[in-house]
């Protein structure tokens, strides 16, 4: 495939979107996307049904959890033979709505509310899935060398409609266990801005100004704390939500592992945040650096855990091709998921106990190579899913269901 840079509307350039944007425009030849669906040696067979996956099953099952559509569909125009891209926005229910390179998402609750960044829109669009809690309804299965495997159904059929605020280019979120107030970092804008729902027209004001690009936003579990990834800055900040008090969190030294020297770990571009119900703070750290008196290294892209004391432990590296994009972590800080732009999957790491680092993880949807034919969108079951550079992600609030954005697919989907 011959990489492409068309234009993606993402307003204007700052450094935030011009990284973006570089990673996730390519150009599809009708051959490519052919053998993109295609399993070599395998038979088919069209089979429907309900498939046992519910509440509780994301971290069971040797062939993955279920991968089901939501909202949107991957924009193919064919021209003459070559597949292209062609980004819009549409309101409407499952693949009838449209998106443009979305980038975060949030749910309410248990809700089945799903808010999502459309950075290439400069738009929040409000997803509700009508059936949450639904098992994945598959829609056919086919037997190859790896034994029987099932495509993810068509149950997801979101409805999609859009927050008439404009943005410029945001790629964070974070909401209230209510669903009443929404926060959205303005990364284009260099600020995070609250957005009442509950007023008629909706009312916005300003929470933090003068940032760096910012774009991964939590609250904690009281709601009462903002966390901000400051990520130009190199920081992660917070406000107080009941003083509005803007302060940056402190990362202490700690031993280097390998050697034992003592150095200070800085971050440097984080980019996404989660907070455990113990107020740890989980950052991927998109560029890891490392300062003191070792040399710099080269940097190392990482998870991260900064506790309340301030000490920032790097938890998660080497796990597949380790580009951590987005990350949730469960509410007791034990396990976390991470979309990995890189690999375009989705994986499960568990979180030490200790200071050792864990350099494993579960693939649990999405296939593992490094060919540019992974660059697909399918739903399925573990390796049968495709993502075509997934970006956000969010956990529902029972821990049962996680929502993913494909940033170039345009897609958002949900994962059991």
């Amino acid at each position: 495939m011959n990489d492409a840079q068309p234009d993606t509307g993402m307003g204007p350039e700052s450094p935030a979107t011009t990284t973006r944007r570089t990673r996730r425009t390519r150009r599809l030849t009708m051959v490519g996307i052919v053998a993109l669906v295609l399993v070599a040696g395998a038979t088919f067979s069209v089979v429907r049904g309900t498939v046992g996956n519910t509440a509780g099953t994301l971290t069971s099952g040797s062939t993955g959890a279920w991968v089901s559509p939501l909202a949107g569909q991957m924009p193919l125009v064919n021209n003459g033979g070559v597949l292209s891209m062609n980004y819009t926005r549409a309101d409407g229910t499952g693949t009838a709505a449209q998106f443009k390179y979305p980038t975060a998402v949030v749910t309410v609750a248990n809700t089945g509310v799903v808010y999502v960044a459309d950075t290439g829109n400069n738009r929040v669009r409000k997803v509700v899935n009508p059936t949450p809690n639904a098992n994945i309804t598959t829609q056919s299965c086919w037997t190859d060398s790896a034994g029987t495997r099932c495509d993810g159904g068509v149950n997801g059929q979101g409805v999609v409609t859009t927050l008439d605020i404009a943005f410029n280019a945001p790629q964070g979120l974070a909401v209230n266990s209510a669903g009443t107030i929404l926060y959205v970092a303005d990364t284009g804008n260099n600020r995070v801005r609250k957005v009442d729902l509950t007023a008629s027209p909706l009312a916005v004001s300003d929470v933090v100004i003068g940032l760096n690009g910012p774009t991964g936003l939590a609250l904690n579990s009281a709601g009462t704390t903002l966390y901000i990834a400051d990520t130009y800055n190199h920081l992660v900040k917070t406000v107080d939500l009941s003083t509005n008090t803007v302060g940056t969190l402190p990362t202490a030294s700690e031993v280097e592992r390998n050697t034992g020297a003592i150095i200070t770990s800085t971050l440097y571009y984080p980019t996404s945040l989660s907070v455990d119900a113990n107020g740890n703070v989980f950052v991927t750290d998109a560029r890891d650096k490392w300062l003191g008196s070792q040399p710099e290294r080269d940097p190392q892209k990482s998870i991260k855990k900064l506790t309340p004391g301030g000490t920032l432990w790097k938890i998660v590296v080497n796990v597949y091709n380790m580009n951590p994009e987005s990350l949730v972590v469960d509410s007791a800080g034990t396990l976390l998921y991470y979309t990995d732009e890189s690999s375009s999957t989705v994986v499960r790491a568990s979180v030490p106990t200790t200071s050792t680092r864990n350099t494993s993880g579960t693939i649990i949807a999405g296939l593992l190579i490094t060919s540019d034919w992974k660059y697909s969108d399918r739903d399925g079951q573990g390796n049968v899913a495709r993502f075509y550079s997934p970006t956000g992600i969010a956990m529902s609030a029972d821990g049962t269901t996680l929502y993913v954005a494909s940033t170039t697919s345009s897609r958002i989907v949900y994962i059991r």
